[in-house]
């Protein structure tokens, strides 16, 4: 409020861009690195599965409170 800030969400077409770039930035470093392919892979295996209970617990939460 002191400096009449306010915080806004990015349109959901940034984001999806946003997220392709990053994806895109990754999957070329991971071709360059063994080690970063691995870490990567099981990231992505573990944010799916994050993902799926993120939908069970935190949104039905979120959802709850408002």
């Amino acid at each position: 409020n002191k400096h009449n800030v306010q915080i806004k969400r990015l349109p959901d077409d940034v984001l999806k861009q946003l997220k392709e770039f990053s994806e895109d930035v990754v999957a070329e470093l991971a071709e360059k690195d063994p080690m970063l392919k691995k870490v990567q892979n099981s990231y992505a295996k573990f944010r799916k599965q994050a993902m799926s209970w993120h939908d069970i617990s935190e949104r039905a939460y979120y959802n709850a409170r408002s």
